[in-house]
């Protein structure tokens, strides 16, 4: 299943969970630290550098602050083979927005959030700015 498919999947039936959300950051995370040491441009190599170091450091403190609450929570971080880069984090930005719906609590939204906004301006740079 592709993620556009899994994006509607999660939209009809909010079959997202808090262990398969965080399991994705992760998953989301090395496949960006994957291409940055793919890329042959020195703004795409900043930019994913700079979304792999501040995903790491979000997904940790959601983690923290989903498990203060709720308890330790068991995830698998999934292997993905990714072809087109722009369409696999697009589609993931969407998948984000999407998967907040399954949290209650405004402050694990907010932190979803913050990763959201850092993957849309993610998404910018490596658009717009090539240089």
């Amino acid at each position: 299943m592709d993620l556009t498919e899994k994006l509607k999947k999660i939209q009809s039936n909010n079959t997202t969970t808090p262990s398969k959300f965080i399991g994705r950051v992760f998953e989301l995370r090395d496949v960006t630290h994957k291409e940055h040491l793919r890329t042959d441009s020195y703004a795409k190599h900043k930019a994913l550098n700079e979304l792999y170091d501040q995903l790491i450091d979000q997904i940790d403190a959601f983690v923290e602050s989903y498990q203060g609450k709720y308890g330790i929570v068991e995830f698998a971080i999934g292997s993905i083979n990714v072809i087109d880069y722009m369409e696999y984090i697009e589609e993931f930005a969407k998948y984000t927005e999407l998967a907040r719906t399954v949290f209650k609590d405004d402050y694990l939204k907010n932190q979803i959030d913050e990763m959201t906004s850092v993957i849309y301006s993610t998404i910018y740079k490596l658009k717009y700015l090539k240089k």
